[in-house]
């Protein structure tokens, strides 16, 4: 069915798994720890200021599900499977992701953005 609707609006298909212990970090974002390590190694010795901010920019930020639908400028359907293995609070956070999220990454300061107009479920 989220295919078709998909197909009718002609707009991206987006699929969050559920799962127990599924949260919301989990289903929005997660750093690229290896990529991180990695740059840290590479700028040994630098001014530890200069790289905190550069690893935790977005070049090193992986969407997941929730926050690759609520940044795509046209809605797309995102397909919310299994809902019934995650748990109350998650469960209880989805609605508030969708219809009035505001994302704020309180340990960089990252945005994450505002949902689009409308999205499908």
């Amino acid at each position: 069915m989220a295919k078709a609707l998909a197909a009718t609006h002609a707009t991206e298909l987006i699929r969050l798994q559920c799962y127990e212990g599924l949260d919301q970090s989990s289903a929005l974002y997660e750093w690229n720890y290896q990529r991180q390590l990695l740059a840290i190694q590479a700028h040994r010795g630098g001014d530890a200021d200069a790289i905190e901010d550069q690893i935790f920019s977005e070049k090193y930020l992986l969407e997941r599900p929730l926050l690759a639908a609520i940044r795509r400028d046209k809605p797309p359907v995102l397909l919310i499977d299994e809902i019934d293995r995650a748990d109350d609070e998650f469960e209880a956070f989805l609605p508030r992701t969708a219809f009035g999220f505001s994302g704020f990454d309180s340990r960089t300061g990252h945005d994450l953005g505002d949902p689009p107009s409308r999205m499908w479920f």
